[in-house]
């Protein structure tokens, strides 16, 4: 009786193990690396003017 059968399955699912860590290891670096990247502050939802705090008010007064 050989247990070679059994070793190689075991070293099917450590290589498979370790490439799903390096996988998760490169994306985790992929997703950290773009979150350092500089990049404009203006969202798209935030509004194209900025309007001064009394147009604000005069604004809220109006209603």
């Amino acid at each position: 009786m050989s247990t070679r059968p059994r070793f190689d399955a075991l070293d099917t699912k450590i290589n498979v193990l370790i490439t799903m860590m390096l996988f998760g290891f490169t994306l985790l670096t992929a997703l950290g690396l773009y979150n350092a990247l500089p990049r404009d502050t203006q969202t798209a939802a935030a509004p194209l003017v900025q309007e001064s705090p009394a147009a604000i008010d005069d604004a809220e007064t109006k209603r």
